[in-house]
This record gives C-alpha cells, structure tokens and sequence, in this order.
C-alpha cells in the first residue's frame, strides 16, 4: 500500500469538515477515515492545531484561485457551499478560521466590487456587498435554482441567482437613494452581540456551569471579583466578576450582582456588542445613547477595555466593549 502524503491527509480533513463539521477533525475520526494508524498522522503533523491549520490553508488556496471570469465567485459558492457553511460555523469559535474565513471574503468582495466598477454601476463596493450577501443568504435557506428564477423574476431582474456559472447584477439604486437620502441608514457593523446575564447571592458559577454542561460550551475566560483591583469584602472574592463560554454555535457571558445592587428576576439580561474597530464603537453608542441612560460613561478599563454601559430609551440594557489590538511581540 503506497503511504500517504501530507495532501492526502488535508483533503480528507477537507470532507470530513464539509460533511460533519469541524468537530470531526480529530486525529481518531482522520486517522479511521485514512484507514492509518495515529505514528501516520503525527509523521506529518506535529498536532491536531497543525493539522487544523493546514486544512484551512489548503480551504482558502482553493477558494483564493484568481478568477477567469466574472462568474467563478458564484461557481465557488455555489459549488462549496457545504464546505463554506462549515467553515462559517467553525469561525465563529476558532481565530484560525475566523482569519481565513475573512481572507476568503475580503478576495470575494474585491472580485464583484471589480465588477461592478468596469461596469460603470454607481457605488460598486456598496453593490458588492449586497450581492455578496444575498449569494450567501440564498445559500443559507437552501434555495432551489427555479426559486431563484421566480425571485429574480418578481422582482425584475434585480435578484441574482447562478444561471450558466454568472449571477445577473443587482440593481439597488432605490435602496442607495435612500442611504443617501437619509445618512442614519448604516453599513452592516463588523461586530457581534452576546447575552449577558447577571445572577444573585453569587449564583454566576453554578449557573454558567449548568448551562456549560448543557450546552457543550467550555469556559475561556473567568475573573473573580477577588481578581480584580476594585475593592472587595472578604465574602464576595469569590464572586464572579465575568465569565465567558463558548460552544460551537454560542457565546454566553455573565457576572455575579456585585453586592448591595438590586435584582429583578427576569430582567436579568444584557446585550453586549464587541467592537473590533473604535471609530464604529463611538457611531454605535452615540446613537444608543439618544435619550438614553448612561450607566457607565465609555472610556479605557482597568481590564484593558474600552467599555461603557447603557440603559437606552426602550429600556433596553448594552454594555458596548472594544478590545484593542495588542501589539505583536519581539522574538
């Protein structure tokens, strides 16, 4: 039997990614797949985050080809979708994958803004970002070619859906009038949103871990109030001050009430919004802050943080959090 290269291992890992996620891509189910031993696997790589890595490399070469023809974007979509979806999926726990998965997209974008551009059509990259995501929205709800037919049809020919390997162009001119027209309408925020709970009596770290066990989440970050430098008694160092979990599909954070705070059962939760840029941070919380109750102003944190908190005018609770790069170490 001829001994496998390195390549036979990554498309393996590639299938197996495609058809049962990234939880599949353990050295057991490779090395049962490969029909190997796991001496075959390690002669290869040196772990299972090797391995990982390498996969996703070897994802986003194939995706990162340079396009003969307008269409090869939509071809690659269509074609991969499975393999896309789990990559998605697998970006939202993993920074490897999250790097790769916007790589991937950063490429795909510039190839229809391209487009848009040589044909003369007013905001390309707005127009690119339309088509980009009604592509992978199509995708997502699974939707039929002759749906795609009947959509582009009703709404005259400004849908897009893969016919002969290209996407028709999307006409939005109506909705680019209207963010003229009305500069509050926003690009879609490079950001997410998170629940999160509060608990009484110092409950946070039972209750985080039931719904760890639940859930199938694992704990990646956890402070105690004993931690931290803001003053404590005694009896509260314990208390959590923050926790996070994550599962594949899931992110939870929550912190116990810091002592002499009310609690309301059921009006327990949060909404957290992680930035990853500043200037988006300050847009966002000026305009939550439109008549809203500042619980705690927005500045730089002792956890390295710049935070703020917010009651806004519907009665809605935000923390809204930006996380600054850190510098790349030295050598």
């Amino acid at each position: 039997m001829t001994p496998p290269t390195v390549f036979d291992w990554i498309d393996t890992g590639l299938l197996v990614l495609r058809d049962v996620g990234a939880a599949g891509l353990t050295v057991e189910r490779i090395c049962k797949e490969m029909r190997r031993t796991k001496g075959s696997f390690y002669h290869h790589f040196h772990d299972v985050e090797s391995f990982h890595g390498s996969v996703l490399a070897e994802w986003r070469a194939l995706q990162s080809r340079p396009p003969t023809d307008e269409g090869l974007v939509a071809d690659r979509l269509r074609n991969d979708d499975r393999l896309d979806h789990a990559v998605r999926a697998w970006a939202l726990y993993d920074p490897t994958a999250r790097r790769a998965l916007d790589e991937v997209d950063a490429q795909r974008l510039a190839v229809l803004e391209t487009r848009h551009a040589a044909a003369g059509h007013e905001a390309p990259r707005d127009l690119a970002l339309l088509e980009y995501g009604l592509i992978l929205g199509l995708q997502a709800l699974g939707v039929a070619p002759d749906v795609g037919a009947r959509v582009r049809a009703r709404l005259g020919k400004s849908a897009l859906w893969p016919g002969r390997g290209r996407y028709q162009p999307i006409r939005c001119a109506g909705f680019l009038a209207a963010r003229r027209r009305n500069r509050s309408v926003a690009a879609p925020m490079n950001t997410t949103i998170v629940p999160y709970l509060n608990f009484p009596d110092g409950l946070c770290d039972e209750a985080m871990s039931f719904y760890a066990r639940i859930l199938g989440a694992e704990t990646v970050m956890r402070m105690t109030f004993g931690d931290s430098p803001m003053p404590c008694d005694d009896a509260h160092k314990s208390w959590l001050m923050h926790i996070t979990i994550k599962a594949p599909a899931l992110t939870l954070m929550a912190s116990d009430c810091p002592p002499g705070q009310p609690y309301v059962r059921g009006t327990n939760v949060t909404l957290s919004l992680n930035f990853v840029d500043a200037t988006e941070q300050d847009r966002v919380w000026a305009g939550l802050g439109e008549g809203a109750k500042i619980l705690m102003p927005l500045g730089e944190q002792f956890w390295g943080a710049r935070f703020g908190m917010l009651e806004d005018r519907f009665g809605t609770l935000w923390m809204v959090n930006f996380d600054a790069p850190k510098p790349a170490t030295k050598g």
